[in-house]
């Protein structure tokens, strides 16, 4: 296992974390009132750890497994954008041994609740840097949803087995073990995607929010997305999407689950092409990178005359 870089404090609010690693904030090893860091050894009770979005709650659990209990702060069907936790979880936050989070957590940035809290009390943090992500991950430099990508998530459990095993030395080797199945199972999935998207290498599908801009490094393909940074496109810049998939024979837009459909059904019928919604937050992780790695799959079929080649 890699070693782990001494925690450091976090950024300021505010300040740009676009493009980071995955991060693993000590909630419990804050300054201030918060209550001491458990001591290392076996917990009393699982150890609490609230993390940004519904992936790493899985990643969490297969690493920790009864030794940990996880909150989810940003559920699948909610925008980071304006979020503002519930009181449960401002309790859970409270109460964490561990935070969990994205490279940049725009929630925490934009909410008056959690950001100010946590610049206020020096969250300590440990980070993978950009440099590995962008050498091992291929990771674009703009798109919080690393999770999509497995080399991310493996590397990330190496941080969080390491967070958890400081603060519970006693189920260290337990630990190991979870972590090692976890890693492989991660492969696994990585293998699976790949081979199924591999006919389709070169080629770009469509989508309405750019999502899965990390999966499609990861596996050759490109990402074309309708909107960018919360905004709809110009319409010089539609019309031009809109002809590259009438060239490419691209007849589906892909959706995000829970939210509205409306613009990307009416850019489908313009297509003559269908909407489908995928989920990037999926709980189960291996099952929805599979799940979308089909979806993608099953919209490309066989290349249209003029399309890139795999």
């Amino acid at each position: 296992m890699r070693r782990s870089p001494a925690p450091r404090t976090a950024p300021t609010v505010g300040s740009s974390w676009w493009g980071s690693a995955l991060l693993v904030l000590g909630v419990a090893a804050c300054g201030g009132d918060r209550a001491a860091p458990p001591q290392a050894g076996s917990p009393a009770s699982p150890i609490q750890v609230a993390v940004a979005v519904p992936p790493l709650a899985w990643l969490v659990e297969a690493v920790g497994g009864d030794s940990v209990t996880t909150t989810i702060m940003v559920p699948a069907g909610t925008s980071h954008h304006g979020f503002e936790p519930a009181p449960r979880q401002l309790f859970a936050l409270e109460t964490a041994g561990l935070y969990v989070g994205v490279g940049h957590p725009a929630f925490l940035a934009e909410s008056e609740a959690l950001g100010p809290t946590l610049a206020r009390r020096g969250v300590p943090l440990v980070t993978l840097t950009d440099a590995a992500l962008a050498t091992a991950a291929q990771v674009p430099p703009d798109d919080p949803h690393l999770w999509l990508s497995p080399p991310v998530m493996e590397a990330t459990a190496e941080w969080v087995a390491a967070a958890l095993s400081r603060m519970d030395a006693a189920g260290a080797d337990s630990r190991a073990h979870r972590l090692a199945a976890t890693r492989a199972e991660i492969d696994r999935v990585d293998r699976e995607v790949r081979q199924r998207l591999a006919p389709h290498s070169g080629r770009a599908f469509l989508v309405y929010h750019p999502a899965w801009g990390a999966m499609a490094a990861r596996y050759g393909l490109e990402q074309l997305a309708i909107e960018s940074e919360g905004r709809e496109p110009a319409p010089r810049q539609l019309v031009s999407l809109l002809d590259r998939a009438r060239r490419e024979g691209i007849t589906t837009i892909f959706v995000q689950e829970g939210f509205s459909d409306r613009g990307a059904r009416v850019l489908a019928a313009e297509l003559g092409g269908r909407v489908v919604p995928l989920d990037p937050l999926p709980r189960d992780w291996p099952a929805g990178m599979r799940r979308t790695a089909e979806a993608i799959a099953a919209s490309l079929g066989s290349a249209p005359t003029g399309a890139p080649s795999p």
